[in-house]
């Protein structure tokens, strides 16, 4: 890992070295407010002190409360959910093991691709395993991405005999719904019209009732056909009402075990 040390009037001229603890190793000269150098490797996780040695001066003659801590490489074990719209998508919870850290941290990076953006860590009872929660980063076209994490936003891991990924599918659109209506009985198919239907994806009919003492939210699981068809069955109505889209009811698509709604264009 390459750590960079900042302080003030560092020179040139001068030949520095980091102490991680008691390893020392070649600090290389930015700037006069910042040096770098590489964490030496060890067989011991926790955290160690870090100091600075000018010239040939060992012990460091320049120290700090700074530290550094070691951990064990983070593994993923699951992504979920594993798909989700090349716009931005919801939350995707990324679990881990080896995640803990000496001193308790919220705060951890995940990675899609190239893409970097950042999480909070929900550790488990287990205070070893534990869950990343990112939002992934809104991409131009439809992929499937390899996700890493890091616990400092630099060094990044993921899972080298499963490697987890993350699939960007297109955003559906739907143009059109036949039929509109349906008994209370439930049973009616619909056909839904539309684009981009992904045979990698979940879909599910959502029939809304607005109401003041609540929705009322009624769905069913929806078969994909093709990339521009749909087939649900209306479900009962437990109000005893008929279902008319466009009246009443609102009709949307959920899709990726609830990640995205897309309110449907009743035209």
């Amino acid at each position: 890992t390459v750590v960079h040390v900042h302080g003030i009037s560092f020179s040139r001229i001068l030949h520095y070295k980091c102490v991680f603890g008691a390893q020392h190793v070649t600090a290389s000269f930015v700037s006069s407010a910042v040096l770098s150098c590489v964490a030496p490797q060890t067989m011991n996780t926790g955290a160690v002190s870090v100091s600075i040695a000018v010239d040939s001066n060992y012990p460091a003659v320049i120290s700090s409360e700074i530290v550094f801590t070691y951990y064990v490489e983070p593994t993923l074990l699951d992504v979920t959910p594993s798909v989700g719209p090349t716009s931005r998508g919801s939350q995707v919870v990324v679990s881990v093991v080896n995640v803990a850290l000496e001193k308790q941290q919220s705060v951890a990076w995940c990675l899609f691709g190239s893409k970097m953006v950042s999480g909070i860590i929900q550790l488990r009872a287990s205070g070893v395993e534990g869950d990343i929660y990112c939002m992934p980063p809104p991409v131009t076209t439809a992929s499937d991405v390899l996700v890493k994490v890091s616990l400092n936003g630099i060094d990044f891991f993921g899972n080298n005999e499963n490697p987890m990924m993350y699939s960007y599918v297109s955003q559906p659109y739907v143009s059109l719904i036949s039929p509109w209506h349906g008994t209370s009985d439930g049973g009616t198919v619909v056909d839904v019209t539309g684009v981009a239907f992904d045979g990698k994806t979940d879909y599910i009919c959502v029939f809304t009732l607005p109401r003041d003492e609540g929705n009322l939210v009624l769905s069913s699981s929806a078969t994909r056909v093709s990339s521009s068809l749909l087939k649900c069955v209306m479900p009962a109505n437990p109000s005893a009402g008929n279902i008319v889209l466009g009246n009443k009811y609102q009709f949307s698509i959920s899709y990726n075990k609830g990640t995205v709604v897309i309110n449907t264009p009743l035209v």
